[in-house]
């Protein structure tokens, strides 16, 4: 799998799982090296993502990622 691979938007596989609140695939994606402030073409990171869907259990997980990689 390509970590860095954009859909149309620019948005990574990290993304999709913060906004889907897929938090046990969030961590797996950060294990295996993947970008947590990677920027989509909106300009928005993964702890953007996860702060417009709502989900501050899912901000909290991509500050922690964003900060200190797994």
């Amino acid at each position: 799998m390509n970590l860095k691979a954009g859909d149309g938007s620019g948005r990574t596989p990290a993304h999709v799982a913060a906004f889907a609140s897929y938090e046990d695939a969030l961590r797996a994606l950060a294990k295996a090296g993947a970008d947590m402030n990677a920027l989509e073409k909106r300009v928005y990171d993964v702890l953007t993502v996860a702060a417009v869907a709502n989900d501050p259990e899912m901000v909290s997980l991509a500050m922690e990622l964003a900060i200190a990689p797994i």
